[in-house]
């Protein structure tokens, strides 16, 4: 089975369920591959704008240095982490600018916590508008 039968076949089931159903607007990234709504491939993201849930073990290279998401989050020290209010629940989080395996261009990411003092990020965000606000990012 071909990578766009699979992915079509994930894209299928990803709709039957409203939490997994992905933005009309948006995009749904599977594996380091970009997927449109309608299943086409797009190999060059930075065309059309996306914001999807970063996996904790993907590993982003910030500062030349390459680890895990997760344990990148766990480096970032409370007073480091701004809070940001969206629907009026308030959160903390960081919002940088790093570089990807498999990815032709710079992603930024947001990295929240639920409390200022959280050892684990409850999410990780990611988007290649890095010009965008950590507000923005989340409210997509």
């Amino acid at each position: 089975m071909g990578r766009e039968c699979v992915n079509d076949a994930r894209i299928e089931w990803h709709q039957q369920f409203d939490d997994s159903r992905f933005h009309p607007r948006g995009v749904i990234a599977i594996d380091d591959v970009l997927i449109d709504k309608t299943g086409k491939f797009i190999k060059d993201g930075t065309n059309r704008g996306y914001v999807g849930d970063l996996k904790f073990n993907r590993k982003p290279t910030y500062k030349g240095v390459e680890r895990q998401a997760v344990g990148f989050a766990k480096t970032i020290p409370p007073s480091d982490r701004k809070p940001v209010a969206v629907d009026g629940v308030k959160q903390w989080h960081l919002s940088v600018c790093v570089k990807m395996p498999n990815i032709d261009h710079k992603v930024r990411v947001v990295i929240l916590w639920r409390y200022k003092n959280d050892a684990e990020p409850r999410k990780i965000l990611v988007t290649n508008k890095i010009h965008w606000n950590a507000e923005r990012i989340i409210e997509t």
